[in-house]
């Protein structure tokens, strides 16, 4: 490429082709999937040889990115690499219609839910739902249905909603055109509220202002100081559990290009302090939350509205389900006790033996 020859610094459309060129040659010679420590070693071998094209500078919370740019090279590789990997029914739902076929749900989509598959109540027929679901996908259109008439459709669709979002098959893609104001922040929590009997929001930010102080002076005194703020504590205990943050925060120097690759779980694209994004499957699915509580809240909220099991930042992840959201969604049948505080759980988890076998046990168990 001509920018790598002219020690040009490389983004948008140009490092994506560079970046797809690199992992179809790989997967080409190397069928299989590559580990993180092969991904390093590629990802070193091209920034050393055009430095000035990948070299990057800027921190991100108290992990900053490599200087040479090496890390976000291998971000960028892996995405690739998992979504020409990944099987095409992966995260996809079929569409639910009359003739679908219903699947038996798994156990752990089920853990944790109240309202998982509802059965519509009373004289409500089908068709007087799918048209309500129809007026909603006008509306989002024009704009021209007060919030409160928009929550009362959304509340009585809920049936239909989880059809869709209960049917492994139907690509979220689909899913956000059949119901665009599901993504959007108030819906989404009202879902969610709905389907675990609790608000995830408040939930989230009540729990964490009374325990954050607690894991900040744990991690401090284990020499693991966090910034301020929900995101920059959870980096922390990602990097407790020795775990890659970007798996759930991503902050690329290439955030105004609307075509950059984006991750297949439920990730928050960071975009300052005030502003943040939200991917899933690949897909852009809201581009205008300005709170970091909310962004985690909404990622939350994805994991359990969509049926999605959570991605390699598991420890970090079942950890604030169980620590700040008291929710057991993957996590059965383990004989340790629930622990409740701070103190006694980073305690025991410091200690080797004990340490190892939550982890142990935690993989034995997440379905």
């Amino acid at each position: 490429m001509d920018e790598l020859r002219g020690k040009k610094y490389i983004m948008g459309k140009d490092r994506r082709e560079m970046v797809q060129i690199v992992a179809e040659d790989y997967l080409h010679k190397h069928p299989g999937r590559p580990g993180r420590q092969k991904l390093r070693e590629l990802a070193s071998m091209i920034v050393g040889q055009y430095p000035a094209s990948f070299k990057l500078t800027e921190p991100f919370g108290n992990k900053p990115f490599a200087k040479d740019g090496s890390e976000t090279v291998i971000r960028q590789l892996e995405h690739r690499i998992e979504n020409m990997k990944r099987p095409q029914s992966s995260l996809k739902r079929r569409a639910g219609g009359e003739n679908s076929t219903k699947k038996r749900p798994r156990n752990s989509d089920l853990y944790g839910c109240v309202a998982w598959d509802p059965i519509t109540e009373g004289t409500v027929c089908r068709e007087d739902l799918l048209s309500k679901r129809d007026d909603l996908k006008r509306a989002f259109q024009t704009r021209d249905l007060q919030e409160s008439s928009v929550r009362k459709l959304m509340t009585e669709t809920y049936p239909i909603q989880r059809e869709i979002l209960n049917d492994a098959d139907t690509p979220i893609g689909v899913v956000k055109d059949e119901w665009p104001f599901l993504f959007e922040v108030p819906h989404l929590f009202d879902h969610a509220s709905k389907l675990l009997g609790f608000s995830v929001q408040n939930k989230l930010a009540q729990e964490l202002s009374k325990k954050e102080k607690g894991i900040n002076d744990f991690l401090d005194s284990k020499g693991m100081k966090t910034g301020e703020g929900p995101i920059q504590l959870i980096c922390g205990i990602a990097k407790y559990f020795k775990e890659d943050s970007y798996k759930l925060f991503d902050k690329k120097e290439i955030s105004a290009d609307p075509e950059v690759e984006l991750p297949v779980t439920p990730c928050i694209l960071v975009r300052g302090d005030q502003q943040f994004k939200i991917a899933l499957d690949g897909l852009l699915v809201n581009d205008h939350i300005t709170s970091p509580i909310v962004a985690l809240s909404y990622v939350f909220s994805m994991f359990y509205v969509c049926n999605i099991q959570y991605p390699e930042m598991a420890f970090t992840l079942e950890f604030m389900q169980r620590y700040a959201l008291i929710v057991w969604k993957y996590f059965v049948n383990v004989t340790l006790p629930c622990l409740s505080a701070p103190d006694l759980l980073f305690v025991n988890l410091h200690q080797t033996p004990l340490s190892e076998m939550y982890k142990l046990k935690m993989c034995r168990h997440m379905l």
